[in-house]
């Protein structure tokens, strides 16, 4: 993550290097992306750049912290809104994602639709398990639903990537939005049913 150096500049030159961290990542795929393009593009010394990150990884990782940390806020405030329905709350955040043309929609796209095993094992345990499920997961009502306390972290794992990647093949120029709403949609659906039936002993 960003080291202390990096929060000592004003938060006008801490922007000029997430901007085109977030740029180069929404471009290339994590292999791909760039330190040297990235600091050549701000006219930043390289001895400077680590200075504030170790290495690609690091940054990469607080830009997903960054922006999980702004997912996590938006949705906590659309789940409250709504009963702390977490399928009907989902369906919400989709649309305003899609509606809004997000500007992290190309991040989120290149992230999901490109995402290999090593980006799946940067981003998961260290960003998403941290910044999402204990605050969300302790909103959402959970009493409709035939499910454990240990089960709702499984379903959480399965519901967030589900939603991301329907976000980001919204995005793409083989897929209609009209028809991954719906199939985004039956996947939800199907997913609560299976939570409102009783398990059978």
């Amino acid at each position: 993550m960003a080291k202390d150096k990096f929060f000592e500049l004003d938060k006008e030159k801490q922007e000029e290097l997430l901007k085109a961290a977030r740029e180069e990542f929404s471009t290339k795929t994590y292999e791909e992306a760039s330190i040297n393009k990235i600091i050549k593009s701000i006219n930043l010394a390289r001895g400077s750049f680590y200075l504030y990150f170790d290495n690609k990884e690091d940054l990469y990782l607080y830009i997903l912290k960054k922006y999980i940390e702004e997912f996590r806020e938006q949705f906590l405030v659309i789940l409250n809104n709504n009963y702390r329905d977490i399928f009907k709350s989902l369906i919400i955040f989709y649309d305003e994602m899609v509606k809004n043309n997000d500007s992290n929609c190309n991040l989120i796209h290149n992230i999901f639709i490109n995402m290999n095993s090593k980006q799946l094992d940067i981003a998961f345990p260290k960003v998403i398990e941290n910044e999402i499920n204990g605050s969300i997961l302790n909103t959402i009502d959970f009493s409709k639903y035939d499910i454990s306390y240990d089960e709702r972290a499984i379903l959480f794992s399965i519901l967030m990537p589900l939603l991301f990647h329907s976000i980001a093949i919204s995005f793409d120029k083989f897929h209609q939005i009209e028809d991954v709403r719906a199939h985004y949609v039956a996947q939800l659906n199907i997913i609560k049913r299976g939570l409102e039936r009783k398990t059978l002993c």
